[in-house]
């Protein structure tokens, strides 16, 4: 049953490099667009991805319209979260420094704007703290896992406030979001190597996530923001893990 994962990666990749290679050329062809063209991609890139791997996404709360200028943070099962949320948010992701270095997708992902932190570096933390305040500054969303790494359903691990901080000082707003996958072979909580964990999990048929997005915390300082966006995110999670009769499929 590898042949099945095996196609499912190939044809990860060859979706990544196709639909790469024609946003460079569009961007070539109208540069005025460059920034519509890769909020465009993003999305479509995610949507198209999840459908090769059978991964069906149901969106019990939407985020809000037009959400724009948030700092949106969610609890973190795997690679798979980011085009997941990618799916439902035009947003820059936060990403950890490794995944630049994969081949293929570290490449798109250095390509649209991705932001990568080496947690293990304090240069790097503080670096990239900048970074995160410029593009909330420009009124972009930005998407971070403010557990700073993934864990196993249906923990919740206390989220790291230095963000939080940082968006109670420039008066950003938080959205909270929360993801509970239907087979728990798809979290990536060990030490697999990416390539080992996909060909491994992958081999099966499809699988679903359910995603929520909570309300807007407006106001707030950084620690409560931290707080309340923690437990919220906890709380949302057992829901998730509960059956429920009303589901609205992702577009």
């Amino acid at each position: 049953m590898k042949l099945r994962a095996t196609g499912r990666l190939l044809g990860a990749g060859a979706t990544t490099v196709s639909m790469l290679g024609e946003l460079m050329l569009r961007q070539k062809l109208s540069p005025a667009r460059t920034d519509q063209l890769t909020r465009s991609y993003k999305r479509n890139w995610a949507r198209r991805l999840l459908r090769q791997l059978g991964l069906e996404v149901r969106v019990e709360s939407p985020p809000p319209t037009n959400a724009r200028g948030l700092l949106v943070v969610a609890n973190h099962r795997s690679y798979l979260d980011i085009p997941v949320l990618m799916t439902q948010l035009d947003c820059v992701i936060l990403s950890k420094a490794e995944v630049a270095r994969w081949p293929v997708f570290g490449a798109a992902a250095r390509s649209v704007g991705t932001l990568f932190v080496d947690r293990s570096s304090p240069e790097s933390r503080a670096a990239t703290l900048e970074a995160v305040g410029r593009k909330l500054q420009q009124g972009q969303t930005v998407l971070v896992f403010p557990e700073g790494t993934t864990t196993p359903s249906p923990e919740v691990r206390d989220f790291k406030p230095g963000l939080f901080q940082l968006a109670a000082r420039l008066g950003v707003p938080v959205l909270p979001a929360a993801l509970h996958y239907s087979e728990p072979r798809l979290e990536w909580v060990d030490d697999d190597e990416f390539t080992t964990h996909f060909l491994r999990n992958f081999q099966h048929p499809g699988a679903g996530v359910r995603v929520a997005f909570g309300p807007v915390l407006a106001t707030g300082e950084g620690r409560e923001l931290c707080r309340t966006a923690e437990s919220w995110v906890r709380d949302a999670v057992s829901g998730l893990l509960l059956p429920t009769s009303t589901r609205h499929r992702s577009s």
